[in-house]
């Protein structure tokens, strides 16, 4: 698990990239919910939530700190 830190660190492309393969996953976990009627690791399905809500918060962190400029 990464943490905010790190994320702060990262370039903007870099958490946009992380949002396209958080995405993916979250897409997978719901088909998989969707087609089995049960995850292997439920918990996972919110941690990936819960990450994309972090680094959108950041991204829109970024992009208020830049309108301020």
């Amino acid at each position: 698990m990464i943490k905010i830190q790190e994320l702060r660190e990262q370039s903007t492309e870099q958490l946009q990239n992380l949002i396209e393969d958080l995405d993916r996953e979250i897409f997978a976990l719901r088909n998989t919910l969707a087609t089995s009627h049960k995850l292997e690791k439920p918990h996972n399905f919110r941690e990936k939530k819960k990450r994309k809500a972090q680094v959108l918060t950041l991204l829109s962190e970024r992009a208020r700190d830049v309108g301020k400029k």
